[in-house]
């Protein structure tokens, strides 16, 4: 019986910087208070910024830095605003991500807390519109209602012609 040689599996640079940032987060934790802890503290800082300037090169690769987001902004909620900006751009992030999976995954820890659901008017222009996208309190209007009940009347027309079609 032969061996069957299978290609190798890319890497996937943003498994290396999630390990990085969740060891440099654990080593600010455990760090004296003093020098050590400045140094630890400008280390995860790095490591942050290195998280959010990753690209995800599979899917798989995405839903780990969503699922370590998802852990990260849950566990440092009560300090974001001494992450900032890059606390916001994180939520963003993770909020792009959801959107780029399908939007399911996205933490509702994260996404139904209160603070954060007023986020959207500190992130800016664009991370509102990707919130606005996941779904996150849209209005029904009249627009909103309208596009619905067209859209019903579409699908519901388009299952009565193929129903009959079948019958045919």
């Amino acid at each position: 019986m032969g061996t069957t040689t299978h290609a190798p599996m890319p890497s996937n640079p943003v498994h290396a910087v999630i390990a990085a940032h969740r060891a440099a987060w654990d080593a600010f934790q455990i760090a004296p208070v003093g020098e050590h802890s400045k140094r630890a503290e400008a280390f995860m800082e790095a490591a942050l910024e290195a998280i959010l300037s990753t690209g995800c090169e599979t899917q798989h690769g995405a839903i780990c830095l969503l699922t370590h987001l998802r852990w990260w902004l849950t566990e440092e909620r009560d300090f974001a605003d001494s992450y900032q900006p890059s606390y916001d751009i994180a939520l963003a992030r993770g909020s792009d991500l959801a959107m780029l999976l399908g939007g399911s995954l996205w933490p509702t820890a994260v996404a139904a807390d209160s603070e954060l659901e007023t986020t959207p008017a500190r992130l800016g222009s664009i991370a509102a519109g990707i919130v606005r996208r996941l779904g996150c309190r849209i209005p029904l209007n009249g627009t909103v209602m309208g596009e619905l009940l067209a859209a019903t009347a579409i699908i519901t027309g388009g299952m009565a012609v193929i129903g009959l079609v079948t019958l045919l």
